[in-house]
């Protein structure tokens, strides 16, 4: 009896002895597990922070082109009101300088009628006067 006994031990810690080792398999398989995930969430981790300073980056550029684009158009603007203003200024020399265009055409023509008048004038009373000469 005390044979069957120490036997029954025996098995019962044969049992426990596979079960501490089983625990010991699952402990090193388990720690394995959180290291491979722990080292997927790293790599998940710095790939997610490469595409936000990637997408920074991409945001940075687009507004050095945008403030570029404002400046460059502000630029244009300036330049456009200068030219306007240019134009205006050299349209109303344009008027001013017909105005007067016109008016020294009307004034020869008025003088070179009054020459003309007085030609005339002159003639007639030169031919009056030759007329009563003889």
């Amino acid at each position: 009896q005390m044979y069957r006994q120490a036997e029954q031990e025996a098995q019962k810690c044969k049992v426990l002895e596979r079960k501490i080792q089983d625990l010991k398999h699952a402990k090193v398989a388990l720690i394995k597990k959180q290291r491979e995930d722990a080292a997927r969430h790293k790599e998940f981790t710095n790939q997610k922070t490469r595409e936000i300073q990637a997408l920074k980056r991409k945001e940075k550029n687009a507004d050095k082109k945008i403030s570029k684009m404002e400046a460059d158009c502000q630029k244009y603007k300036s330049n456009l009101e200068r030219s306007r203003s240019q134009c205006e200024k050299l349209s109303d020399k344009l008027k001013q300088t017909e105005s007067h265009l016109m008016r020294l055409l009307t004034k020869r023509r008025n003088d070179l009628n009054r020459n003309i008048n007085n030609s005339r004038e002159s003639r007639v009373n030169a031919n009056c006067i030759q007329h009563d000469l003889v």
